[in-house]
């Protein structure tokens, strides 16, 4: 819910909602990105940034565990051209270097929170095509 709200730019919403969630479910790296973005929105810039940060680290960790501990199987359909993992190491770089591009930043953490979002179908997809590939 906290995330359709961020996406209809009811930011104060979302990050109720989003912090709400965030004490039931800690690991959600996708919602913390979101509410990272949201308090960013409504001027937090410092509170934003951590937990955007935070947010995005724990999504490269989640999605490396899944393509190391899993690459013979499903793993190797997440994320395999690295293109979630590249746009957070630059978001990460940008932010430890202390110069925020805020407008890049904000752009950059949206598409890594949708992308993100859609990896689990897109990679269940390839996993199926190549399935059937073997089958014919």
């Amino acid at each position: 819910m906290g995330r359709a709200q961020y996406v209809t730019d009811d930011y104060a919403q979302a990050r109720s909602t989003l912090e709400k969630a965030l004490v039931r479910h800690k690991d959600d790296n996708i919602a913390q990105l979101y509410l990272g973005l949201a308090l960013t929105r409504q001027g937090e810039t410092q509170k934003g940034l951590q937990d955007i940060d935070a947010g995005v680290e724990g999504i490269y960790d989640f999605l490396n565990y899944i393509t190391d501990n899993f690459r013979f199987t499903f793993g190797q359909y997440w994320d395999p051209g690295r293109d979630i993992r590249s746009a957070i190491e630059s978001a990460r770089a940008r932010i430890a270097s202390g110069k925020i591009d805020w407008p890049t930043l904000m752009a950059d953490g949206e598409w890594i929170a949708m992308k993100t979002e859609r990896e689990p179908d897109l990679a269940r997809h390839q996993q199926e095509l190549q399935r059937h590939l073997h089958l014919d």
